[in-house]
This record gives structure tokens, C-alpha cells and sequence, in this order.
């Protein structure tokens, strides 16, 4: 009977995950549009923040428009993809 107890109790102790939202990747998609990746261990649509341009930044300056791209499954891939001024070839 203990055994059995002992056994329910563990199958039924919450379970912790410990989200996390990594940067994998950051590139450009075309002279005006850098993508940034961002892979998460929890599927939450809304966990990277594009709600403010001002709180996204490319040499200081705010970006111009964001979109994203979020592809949940067992965890989430996030692609937002931040419109900025032209880049420029060669330049850092």
C-alpha cells in the first residue's frame, strides 16, 4: 500500500520547466530587413515582444516596422523580422 502511495505521489508532484528564449540567429532577408531568430522551450506565441518599435534598435535608432513569423510545435521558433534603413554593403 506504501508502495503504491509512494508512486501516485511521484507521478502526481508538478512537474517545473524552465522556460528559455535563446537568440540563435541574427541575418538579413534584403537591404532593408534584418530577421532575427529566437528559439523558446515553451509555446507562447507572444513571448518575444514586438508591441514597441522604440524598444527595438539597430545602431541606436529605432526600427521602422516589425513583423513576425512563430512556428510552435513542442517548443516555439520565433523569426521577427525588423525593417530599418537601407544597409549599406561593407559597413558595420
Amino acid at each position: 500500500m506504501r508502495r503504491v502511495l509512494l508512486a501516485l505521489m511521484i507521478l502526481c508532484y508538478p512537474l517545473t520547466a524552465h522556460a528559455a528564449l535563446t537568440l540563435q540567429e541574427v541575418r538579413t532577408a534584403s537591404n532593408n530587413v534584418i530577421v532575427v531568430y529566437f528559439k523558446s522551450t515553451t509555446i507562447n506565441a507572444t513571448e518575444v515582444n514586438t508591441a514597441s518599435l522604440a524598444q527595438w534598435t539597430v545602431n541606436g535608432q529605432p526600427v521602422t516596422a516589425i513583423n513576425k513569423y512563430v512556428m510552435q510545435a513542442d517548443s516555439c521558433d520565433h523569426y521577427i523580422y525588423l525593417t530599418v534603413p537601407p544597409l549599406v554593403s561593407g559597413t558595420t
